[in-house]
C-alpha cells in the first residue's frame, strides 16, 4: 500500500478557510485608530464647488491594517448634476486615505480578529 503525499499535505492559501468577519459587540472589542491621514481634496472638487461626504467601507485586519477598502456611498449636497470626474477623484482620495489607516485591532477572547467598519469623510469646497 502506497502513501498518498497529497492527502497529508497541509492546505494551501487558496484551499484554506476565509478569515471570519467578527461583529463588534459583547465579546469583540472595537478597533482603535492609531494613525490616520486626511484625504487630499482634489482641485477639481473645489472648482466644481462640491460639498458632502463619502462613506468608505473596509475591513480592519488582525494586524491592524485595512483591506477591501471601497466606496459604500457618496452624498453630494447642493449640486443637481455634479461633475462625475471630480466625484471620482474625491472618492479615490478617500480610499487612499483609509488605506493608510492603522488600528489597534479588535479582539475576541484575547485574539486579534477581522472586523468590518464604515467611515464618513466630509468635504467642503
Amino acid at each position: 500500500m502506497q502513501d498518498n503525499p497529497a492527502a497529508a499535505a497541509p492546505p494551501t492559501a487558496s484551499q484554506s478557510q476565509p478569515l471570519e468577519i467578527a461583529k463588534i459587540g459583547k465579546d469583540v472589542s472595537a478597533p482603535v485608530l492609531i494613525h490616520s491621514t486626511n484625504p487630499n481634496i482634489p482641485k477639481s472638487v473645489y472648482k466644481a464647488k462640491l460639498n458632502g461626504f463619502v462613506i468608505v467601507n473596509f475591513y480592519v485586519e488582525p494586524d491592524g491594517t485595512t483591506s477591501n477598502v471601497h466606496i459604500y456611498r457618496t452624498i453630494i449636497k447642493g449640486a443637481n448634476s455634479p461633475d462625475q470626474s471630480a466625484v471620482k477623484e474625491l472618492e479615490q482620495s478617500a480610499i487612499g486615505a483609509v488605506q493608510s489607516y492603522k488600528f489597534k485591532p479588535s479582539r475576541k477572547n484575547g485574539q486579534p480578529v477581522r472586523v468590518e467598519l464604515n467611515v464618513q469623510i466630509h468635504f467642503e469646497s
